[in-house]
């Protein structure tokens, strides 16, 4: 929509309008990059947010719909991807080596962008403050195009005291 606020790996822009376009100079061709677009706006007085994380390779595109029906597309039909993650509320999230600025227990990430139809050793780590330290937790998963996943990274006093004894 025309008055949501996006953002680009917590960084606001300054862009308006339905169609709006961001270019990344200087990306070495070939190379994986992968960005974290939110979108923010007010639906019926009340705050709204989604978040979409893209990945895409230097040279290529990638299109993101947010807050409506996917765009009609043609026989490349492009398919949704979601990632759901249940963390402590106020931990830290990283996917594919770059930090998220997404808050919550419940965080949720949907991409239109999966190449080449997956994503191998996709990782997902997870920092949280546990007794007044930092502890991770971390997973590599295969994303395939289509797939809802959700993960669970459970930072229960058992495992903590047995992640201090290492």
């Amino acid at each position: 929509p025309a008055d949501a606020k996006i953002f680009v790996n917590g960084n606001p822009t300054t862009s308006k309008g339905a169609e709006r376009q961001y270019i990344s100079r200087g990306l070495a061709s070939g190379r994986t990059y992968t960005y974290e677009f939110r979108a923010e706006m007010t639906v019926d007085g009340k705050p709204v947010t989604e978040t979409k994380i893209v990945q895409v390779t230097g040279g290529e595109a990638a299109h993101l719909d947010f807050f409506a029906a996917p765009r009609e597309q043609n026989a490349n039909k492009e398919t949704k991807t979601k990632l759901t993650l249940n963390v402590p509320a106020d931990a830290k999230v990283f996917l594919a080596g770059q930090e998220t600025r997404s808050l919550g227990a419940r965080r949720e990430f949907v991409s239109d962008n999966v190449s080449g139809s997956e994503w191998k050793n996709y990782t997902v780590r997870v920092v949280a403050t546990i007794g007044g330290r930092e502890v991770e937790k971390e997973e590599t998963i295969t994303l395939n195009s289509g797939d809802e996943r959700e993960l669970t990274f459970d930072f229960s006093n058992a495992e903590i005291a047995r992640t201090a004894a290492k």
